[in-house]
């Protein structure tokens, strides 16, 4: 399989939109810089296959500098509990 990051538009047919692209993960991590709470309910992707995590791993980053700054995170469903292990902040203290 061929991995793209195409433009935001609709999927293309024989595609699937298996995870956010870049521009989206520094959107989303910009929105959730001021935030005091979070609550997170899945990954942003099929993250369990390697190509397909990033997007979730920057949430994970983000979750995990909300936590340490004092923001309430919490964390709903399995999925997203392993993302956020995953992506390098589950020792931030967000709730799971």
């Amino acid at each position: 399989a061929v991995l793209a990051v195409p433009p935001c538009v609709p999927t293309h047919t024989g595609c699937f939109g298996l995870d956010i692209g870049p521009k989206s993960s520094q959107a989303f991590t910009q929105a959730l810089a001021s935030c005091r709470s979070l609550f997170w309910n899945g990954p942003m992707g099929r993250f369990e296959l390697p190509g397909f995590a990033a997007g979730t791993r920057a949430i994970a980053r983000a979750a995990g500098a909300l936590t340490a700054a004092g923001a309430t995170t919490v964390v709903g469903g399995e999925s997203a509990g392993v993302g956020l292990k995953r992506g390098g902040a589950g020792s931030a203290g967000a709730g799971v």
